[in-house]
Formats: structure tokens, sequence, C-alpha cells
């Protein structure tokens, strides 16, 4: 069935009254008399419509589509182009041929502020709010015909572009004249095809889904994937960094507690003694580097043995207890450790915590840090997250999380590997440092500042929705670096199709494409959505293999956001932290508790079978460290502090250091007849008065041959 248009007769009256009319007829009654053209403004604009601008239509028939636009006139589908409100009114006013009977061609809007004008109007002779222009016949003849031309033109080639499309045509008529050109005067009518409903509803779907995908962030997510795909991935091998041979568990612990560490603490602590026996009228012992490997060591036993709430001289006394504490040092000593070690100068912190809160511990936390960064080389991933260090005490930094269980700490941002155990940076909350504005984006500049520690290119960084941000993707991404995160369904670059709907169905996904980002939601269960953003993954893969369909995003991020979880879960197991109120030393303590999970990934890469590599192999790797600390200190002490008591030598054997029955009590025959006088027999009579140089091993009372007994021993016993 042909489709009917309008003819370019109609189509160029259509400029100038807003209907169709007939060119004979118009004609005809502008010959007849001069007309008078009256311009009404629109309510909505104030500027006339002039007659004369009519001719400045462009006349290009190469812009088909963009001329018929100019002119007011919307393009349908169907190729058809219904008449359009003017907007501004032109009144065509003749003195003869103005007849009540001609129906009103003009739209219900027109008409209403015609109306309205009309009333205004009503009594007065000229109108404040129109214009009349008198323009001669002949003028007005040639505008319409060279609009006729051009319009008879345009609708040529509008036939050959939209004849093609036409299949099909739906007419209110049913007479035979319903195939010519419609008939104005009756009543306008619209042709539709079946093609405009189906453009209309999939125009409806795709306007509907397009601002769905746009976010309060004013970014557009498409579900179209990227051509092209540049990303690259790190290809460096995975373990210890290149020439740490290690051999025993102290050498790969002094890759972490290294000898600068070390003697940087003595320096400190060895002052601030000086300075504190001093005042009190005493003399301070200097600490050796064995007695604070052994203090160490002691530290980690109580870690290893999880007694860190038990009190001090009941680990040192009680002989039910491990007989290592009495046999390394006395139980006065250990708490003089406790209490003086120190981790700076203390008179130059007042200088330095002006523009540092975290001064009295920052130069061994900074030399700690770099030993991680250069001991471990990361494959392809590493994993970004939090700890807060349980803490109630006088601190300048002190956190309040009342979402996490301890609520007050030392917050602390770690960059952990994904799939060893291992700490590789980290970075302490301070605060705001004196001196400094409040930091804004914390959490991104956490980030930028952990990563720039990376020396290899193509990383994936794994973080949290405390983290995920579009911008730090972004630069991330500049940095040749990846990023796959969490992200909270409230952040203003999610657009309304990835958050939770009940809309939506059970285990489906969106995928949103943005530049070099990509957002996922995934809905495990009804009413709740899971979004992830990744810079690594641009396509729309899914596990098929599984009943709920995730995403594969979804299944990278669940295998590679453990990597600080896992280093914190190791460090609490075997916690070396004692009750203090200060801070330096709850820090100290958490750094050994890291250092410890740090040197055994590092062991254990290179000898994989330490103990059998069972389960328990941590702890026996603590136990055989402690061991190798403590060894020197005890050593030391045998040989160099005399007047040893029995028990604390009977420690020492226990602990591996070669002692026999028989050289104790000789020894201690020694002692008692060198360093003591003389006495009277304590069991003898006093008028007898015996006077012997042995004492008895066990109360140390003097007593003669009566009243004591040889002790006999073999030579294979003796050994």
């Amino acid at each position: 069935m042909e489709q009917s248009l309008p003819s370019a007769e109609a189509i160029s009256q259509h400029f100038i009254s807003g209907c169709l009319k007939s060119e004979n007829g118009l004609q005809t009654d502008f010959s007849q008399s001069e007309i008078e053209v009256k311009v009404e403004p629109d309510q909505y604009d104030s500027s006339p419509l002039d007659v004369n601008e009519l001719e400045t239509f462009p006349r290009s028939p190469g812009h088909v589509k963009e001329e018929i636009l100019d002119h007011g006139l919307p393009v349908l589908p169907d190729g058809l182009m219904p008449p359009v409100e003017m907007d501004e009114e032109l009144e065509i006013a003749t003195n003869s041929h103005t007849s009540p009977d001609k129906p009103n061609r003009r739209t219900g809007s027109s008409s209403k502020r015609k109306k309205h004008t009309a009333k205004q109007g009503k009594g007065k002779a000229t109108n404040a709010s129109s214009h009349t222009i008198r323009c001669p016949t002949k003028q007005i003849l040639s505008m319409v015909h060279q609009n006729a031309e051009v319009t008879a033109s345009l609708t040529e080639e509008y036939e050959s572009i939209a004849a093609p499309d036409l299949e099909s045509e739906v007419s209110d008529s049913d007479g035979p004249e319903s195939s010519s050109a419609p008939d104005v005067a009756e009543g306008q009518k619209t042709v539709l095809t079946d093609f405009e409903f189906s453009s209309e509803e999939s125009c409806d779907e795709e306007s509907d889904d397009r601002l769905s995908r746009w976010s309060k962030g004013d970014s557009y997510w498409s579900k179209y994937p990227p051509q092209s795909d540049t990303r690259t991935f790190s290809q460096s091998c995975q373990g210890p960094a290149l020439g740490s041979s290690l051999v025993t568990p102290k050498d790969a612990w002094e890759l972490f507690i290294s000898e600068n560490i070390i003697d940087e603490i003595l320096q400190c602590t060895n002052l601030g003694g000086q300075r504190a026996a001093s005042t009190k009228g005493k003399v301070w012992q200097k600490v050796t580097k064995e007695e604070l490997n052994s203090f160490i060591g002691l530290s980690l036993l109580i870690g290893l043995e999880r007694n860190g709430d038990v009190p001090v001289r009941e680990l040192f006394l009680d002989p039910l207890q491990n007989p290592l504490y009495r046999a390394t040092m006395s139980v006065g000593r250990y708490e003089d450790l406790h209490g003086c070690l120190q981790f700076d100068d203390k008179e130059t912190r007042v200088q330095r915590e002006t523009s540092d809160h975290m001064a009295a511990f920052r130069n061994v936390w900074d030399m700690f840090l770099i030993n991680c960064r250069k001991r471990f080389i990361p494959r392809d991933c590493v994993s970004v997250g939090e700890q807060l260090v349980p803490f109630r005490g006088r601190c300048k930094f002190l956190q309040h999380l009342p979402r996490l269980p301890a609520k007050y700490g030392i917050k602390i941002f770690w960059m952990c590997d994904a799939e060893v155990p291992y700490a590789i940076d980290a970075v302490i909350d301070t605060g705001r440092q004196p001196g400094e504005e409040t930091e804004e984006n914390l959490a991104e500049n956490t980030v930028l500042r952990l990563s720039s520690g990376l020396q290899q290119k193509g990383l994936n960084i794994t973080m949290d929705s405390y983290f995920t941000s579009i911008p730090l993707a972004e630069n991330l991404f500049e940095k040749n670096l990846t990023m796959v995160g969490t992200l909270h369904h409230k952040n203003p670059h999610v657009p309304p199709i990835m958050k939770p709907s009940k809309l939506r169905e059970l285990h489906t996904s969106e995928f949103g494409f943005c530049g070099n980002v990509s957002m996922v939601s995934y809905v495990p269960k009804k009413k709740k959505a899971e979004i992830i953003l990744s810079t690594l993954h641009t396509s729309e893969a899914l596990n098929e293999t599984g009943a709920k369909n995730k995403p594969e995003v979804f299944q990278y991020y669940n295998r590679t956001k453990g990597g600080v979880n896992n280093v914190q879960q190791m460090a609490n197991n075997y916690a070396c932290k004692r009750r203090t109120k200060r801070w330096p030393m709850l820090l100290w303590y958490n750094m050994l508790n890291i250092a410890i999970v740090n040197s055994f990934s590092i062991f254990n890469a290179q000898h994989p079978s330490f103990m059998g590599g069972g389960h328990n192999t941590q702890r026996m790797f603590i136990k055989e460290l402690v061991k190798e600390l403590v060894a020197p200190q005890i050593h030391r002490r045998r040989k160099e502090t005399h007047g040893l008591s029995k028990s604390i030598l009977e420690a020492m054997g226990r602990c591996g250091v070669p002692t026999s029955l028989s050289a104790v009590t000789s020894e201690i025959q020694q002692q008692s007849c060198q360093n003591r006088r003389r006495k009277r027999c304590y069991y003898c009579r006093s008028k007898r008065d015996r006077k012997v140089s042995s004492y008895c091993c066990e109360c140390s009372k003097p007593v003669c041959r009566d009243h004591s007994h040889m002790v006999v021993i073999c030579y294979q016993c003796m050994r």
C-alpha cells in the first residue's frame, strides 16, 4: 500500500500559517486585495517574527534533513512532516475574504493564546503588544512561490529516502480518497507504521537504559566492553630477593631486625638508663648486644607460650615454668629493660615532635620498613588493608573505630602480598601533623604512598571499599598499576542499574565500562548487590561451571583479598605483646610480630621441608629462633657471673648448657670455701666448738664430716 505525502505547495504554506492550504486558492485571495500581516509576539518570547526573514532559509539541496529541521518540521521515521506549532503567531487578515465559516486550523495552544490576546485587546484601537506590517501582494506571492520550489525539491528527495522503508499505512478514513493527499480542511491525520511503533518502544528502552547508566558523579557506564586490551602484567619471580641465602632461622630474623636497628636501640637505651640512674643516685649497668637479643628472645618466648597476661615474676620464679627465663637473666634485669627500653634520644624528642607526632619511634620504624621492602619480590598482586593495634593509653594519634572489637588503638595501613604472608610496606595514621592542614582523601593518598615503593610494573592492587574510588583507579593506571576493589552502592559513581533492587533476579550480573575502568554488580541475595571496580578485567567473563554464575572478577577478588588478613592472623597466633602504658613499646611489640611472619615466610621459601613441613612449622621456627637468640647470653652469664644458685645452674643445664651434678657440687663447694669463712658445725654441740668450711648444697648450713655424707657417682654419670 503506497503512502501519500503532502504536496510541495501545501508544505510551503506550512511556514506561513501553520496549516495546509491550496496554492490556487491562496493566490486568488492574495490577488484581490491588499494583505495586512499582523505579528503577535509569543508570551514566552519578546522578539516578533519578521516576514522578510522567510527568504533567508538555506537553499542547499544536499542537506535535506538539516533544511527540514531548520524550517521547524520534525522528521518522523515513516518520512512524513506533520505541521508544527509556530513559535510566534503569524496572522494574515484581509478585509474582504475573512469568513467565519472556515474552520480554525490552529492548534489548541495557539487558539487559546489567540483568544487570550483577543480578550486583552477588546475595546482598544491599538494593541501595545502587537505590530501591524503592511506588505505588497507581489512580495508575498514571490515568497510563497520560492518556498514552494524549495519544498518541492525537498519532498522529492524525502520520498526517495522514505519510500523503501514504508510497508503499511494506518488511516482514519475508509473512503476511496484515503489514498490521496490528506485534506487539511476536514482535519489533519497522522500516518503511523509498524516500524514507528517498534522504534518508539526501542527508543524508550534505550533511553531508560542510558539514564540508568549515568551516575551522580557524571560518569556514563557503557554495557559494551572496550575493543582493545592494553594491560601489562608483571613477570617477576615471586619470593625472597636475590642475595639472601639463609641457613638458620636467626639468619632470616636478622634480615629485618638488622644490626643498625639493634645499635640504635642500644645507644638510646643506655643514654636513657644513665640519666634515670643518675637522678636516683645509682649506677646503670650498660646493656650489651647479647643481652638485648636475649630480651627479644624472651619476649618471643612469652608470645610462643601465650603467657602475655602472666606476671613476669611468676614466669621467672615459678619452678613449673620454662627454665629458659631463669637461665637467661634475672627477673629484675628483665623489668629494667622493659621499663627503660628507648628508641630515640629523649633530649631531642621535644624538638622533633614539633613536626612529627611519631618522633619517639620514627627512626626504628623507617629502618624496619626499608628492610621489608628490599627483602621480597611480589609476583603479580598485592593487597592493601588496615590494622588497629589495641591501646588505651596516652597517644596524640589514637584512633576510635567503634565497628572493631578493640574500638581504640593505633591504626596502621599495610600492603602485603596476596599469596605469601609477607608485609611489604606500611603507613601509620598519625592524623594531622603539627603545622599542616587536615589531609583530604586519606585513603587514596595512603594507597599512592604504599604503591610508590613498588619497583615492579604491571602489578595489581586488591583493596576493600574504604580505599576504592574512581580517581584512585585512574591514578594507578597511569603508573602502570591495576586495581580491583569493592565499592559501596552509595558511592556517587555507581549508576542506578548497579544498585540493589528487588527487580533484579538472583545470581545475575550487570557490567559497565567507562574508559579504562570496569564495574560489575552481582546479586548474591534478593534485594542485595555486590559491586566491584576493576582496571584489570575488561570482559564480561562468567563462571558458567558454578551454579551461581559469579563473574570472573569476583573470583579473582576473593582469591587475592586476604593478604593483610593472613599476615595479621599469623602475627596474632603468637603475639609477644605485654601490657604497657607507652605507645612506642606497643609499636615495638607489633613490629616484632610482623618481623616473625616475614622471616618465617622468607625462610620457608628456601627451606620448605623445615621440621617436616607440618601445620606447626611456624611454632617450631619461633622456638628455634628463641634458642639461638638467648644462647649467647646464657653462655656469657655462665662464664662471667660467679655465685649462681643451684636452681639457675640446673635451669642452664636443662637449656642445653653442658653441666653435671658433680661439677655443680664441686663448684658450689669451691665457691663456699673461697667466699665463706669457717663456721661452727650446725649439728654439733657448742661445747665441742667444731668449726668447718663445708656447707650443705641445699640449705647452705655448715656441717662437719660426722653430719654429712659423700656423694658417690661413677665416671660415666660424671660425663
